[in-house]
C-alpha cells in the first residue's frame, strides 16, 4: 500500500513543483529592468545563424543565440521578442532541470528526491539568473541530463548531450573528460570508450574549425575568449570559483567569521570521501567528479561571476544531504532550507534589479525627440541602448554592427573625447553628435568586476566625463536623466 502511494505522489510533487516554480519565474521574468548584456551579443549572432551566415567575429556558443532569435520569430506581435524568446528559454529549462534532478535521485532516496529539487527552486542565485536571461541556466539543464542518461545507462546518449553542450558553454568540455574518467574507473574498454566520445567530438570538432574561421583575427587564437584569458594571465589562477562556493548557500554573509574556506574544505573533504568509496553509486561518482572539474575549469578563465556555478548548485546540496548520519542529514536540510527562505524575498527587494536601468530611461527619451537632424550617439555598451531605441533619427556609433573603425578613432585620439567627437563630426557631416554618460559608465570599477570587457569597450573615455576645460567647452549639456536609482546625462558636441 505505501509503494503504491509512493508511486503515484513522486510524479504528482514534481509535476506541481514545477508547475509552481515556472508560473513564479514567469510572472517576475521582468524582475530585472536591463536583462544580462550578453543577450545583445546573442541577438545579434543569432540574427546572422537564421540568415545562413556566420558573424564576422564569434563570441558566443551558437545554440542560445540561434534558438533566442528563432523562438523571436514567432513572437514579432510582442515587444522586445527577442527578450521574451529568452525569458520563456531560460525559465522553461531552468524549470525542465528541477525534474531531471528529481529523477536522477529518485533511485537513490525519496528525501534527496524531493528535497534537492525544492532547494534549487527556492535557492536565491538559481532563481536570479532563472528570470535573467543567461544561458548558464540552459547549460544547467544539460550538465543534469549528461548524468541522468549515464545512470539510466544511455552512455551514448549521455555522451551526445556532452557534445551538444559544447554548443551551448564551452566548459562543457569537461562533461565529456567526466564521461571518459568514470568509465575508465569501472574500467570498460577502450574502443568502447573512444567510440562514445566520438559522438561528442561530431559537434565539438566543427564548431572548432568554424571558430577558427570567424574569430577577430585569422584564426581561433584570436578568439574573444582566448584573448580574454591571454589578458588575464596576471589573475591566473582565478581560485574565486572555489572560495566563493559558501555564497551560493550562505550569500554573502555579512559575519565576522569567513566561512568561505571552511565551507570549501568540507566540500572537498567530503567529495573526496564518497569518491573514494568503492559502494558510491555512478551517477553520484559522475556529479561529483563534473562539480570538480567544473570548478576547475573556472580557474583558467580570469573573471568570475558566482552565476559560472549554476550548474553545480544541486550537487552542493546533494554533498550535504547524501550521508547516513540522520540528525547531521536532517540538519543540513532544516539549515539549508531556512537560509533559502530567508534569502529568496530579500532578493526581490533589494538585489540589483535596477542597474543599467537608465538605459531604458535614455531609449525612451530619444524615442519621444523630434530632432532638427540626424543623431549620432556615443555611450558605453551602445548595443543595450540601441535594442530599446525605434527613432529612425537616431543611430548609435560602435563597431560591432558596422564596417565603422570607433576604436581606431579612440586610440588615435588617445582616448581623448573631444578629439574622438571631432572626428566623428567630421566623417558624420549630416549628423549631430551626441555623447551620453551614464551612472554605469562612470563606476568605479572593483576587484570583481570585468576590467577586461569594460577597457575592451572603451569604459575610460566615459568615466568622469566632462573632465576638462576642452571638454567643457565643446560640450553642452542637454538634459539629466534620473530616475532615482541611476541617472544618465546627454552632451551635444559643438565644433
Amino acid at each position: 500500500m505505501v509503494l503504491k502511494i509512493q508511486k503515484y505522489i513522486s510524479p504528482t510533487y514534481i509535476i506541481l513543483l514545477c508547475l509552481f516554480f515556472w508560473i513564479y519565474l514567469w510572472f517576475n521574468r521582468n524582475h530585472y529592468t536591463i536583462p544580462n548584456p550578453d543577450i545583445f551579443q546573442y541577438i545579434y549572432e543569432g540574427s546572422h545563424y537564421l540568415r545562413g551566415t556566420f558573424p564576422p567575429s564569434i563570441h558566443a556558443p551558437p545554440a542560445s543565440p540561434f534558438f533566442i532569435n528563432l523562438l523571436a520569430t514567432f513572437l514579432q506581435s510582442f515587444p522586445e521578442p527577442e527578450l521574451l524568446s529568452a525569458h520563456i528559454l531560460n525559465i522553461t529549462t531552468a524549470t525542465a532541470n528541477l525534474a531531471v534532478i528529481f529523477f536522477i535521485l529518485r533511485p537513490l532516496s525519496s528525501l534527496l528526491a524531493y528535497a534537492v529539487p525544492f532547494l534549487l527552486a527556492t535557492n536565491k542565485i538559481y532563481f536570479l539568473n532563472s528570470v535573467n536571461v543567461t544561458n548558464e541556466v540552459i547549460y544547467s539543464l544539460f550538465f543534469s541530463l549528461v548524468i541522468l542518461f549515464y545512470q539510466r545507462k544511455k552512455y551514448h546518449l549521455a555522451y551526445l548531450i556532452a557534445g551538444i553542450s559544447f554548443l551551448i558553454r564551452y566548459e562543457a568540455i569537461t562533461l565529456l573528460l567526466g564521461l571518459i574518467i568514470v568509465d575508465l574507473y569501472y574500467k570498460n574498454p577502450l574502443h568502447l570508450i573512444f567510440r562514445r566520445s566520438l559522438l561528442a567530438l561530431i559537434t565539438i570538432l566543427p564548431w572548432v574549425f568554424i571558430l577558427n574561421a570567424h574569430s577577430t583575427g585569422t584564426n581561433i587564437i584570436q578568439n574573444a575568449y582566448l584573448v580574454e584569458i591571454y589578458n588575464g594571465l596576471t589573475n591566473l589562477p582565478n581560485w574565486r570559483p572555489f572560495i566563493t562556493l559558501n555564497e551560493l548557500i550562505i550569500i554573502n554573509p555579512n559575519y565576522n567569521f569567513d566561512f568561505g574556506p571552511t565551507f570549501l574544505y568540507v566540500f572537498l573533504f567530503t567529495i573526496s570521501f564518497y569518491l573514494l568509496k568503492s559502494t558510491t553509486q555512478p551517477s553520484v561518482r559522475l556529479a561529483y567528479i563534473l562539480a570538480l572539474l567544473h570548478l576547475t575549469f573556472l580557474i583558467i578563465f580570469p573573471n568570475f561571476a558566482l552565476r559560472y556555478l549554476l550548474p553545480i548548485i544541486w550537487v552542493i546540496y546533494l554533498v550535504a544531504i547524501n550521508h547516513y548520519y540522520r540528525p547531521l542529514k536532517y540538519f543540513f536540510l532544516g539549515l539549508t532550507l531556512t537560509l533559502n527562505f530567508y534569502y529568496l524575498p530579500q532578493s526581490l527587494l533589494n538585489d540589483t534589479k535596477h542597474q543599467g536601468s537608465e538605459y531604458r530611461l535614455v531609449a525612451n527619451w530619444l524615442n519621444q525627440q523630434d530632432f532638427p537632424s540626424n543623431i549620432r550617439i556615443l555611450i558605453y555598451e551602445p548595443w543595450i541602448i540601441d535594442y530599446f531605441t525605434s527613432n529612425p533619427q537616431v543611430d548609435f556609433i560602435y563597431d560591432q554592427q558596422s564596417s565603422y573603425n570607433l576604436t581606431q578613432h579612440i586610440n588615435n585620439c588617445k582616448r581623448t573625447m573631444t578629439c574622438i567627437a571631432d572626428k566623428l563630426a567630421q566623417d558624420f557631416s549630416d549628423s549631430s553628435i551626441l555623447v551620453i554618460t551614464t551612472a554605469t559608465s562612470n563606476k568605479t570599477l572593483s576587484f570583481q568586476d570585468d576590467h577586461f570587457t569594460a577597457n575592451l569597450h572603451s569604459i575610460d573615455i566615459f568615466q568622469n566625463f566632462p573632465n576638462s576645460v576642452d571638454s567643457q567647452e565643446h560640450f553642452g549639456l542637454i538634459t539629466t536623466l534620473d530616475d532615482g536609482q541611476n541617472w544618465a546625462k546627454i552632451y551635444l558636441y559643438f565644433p
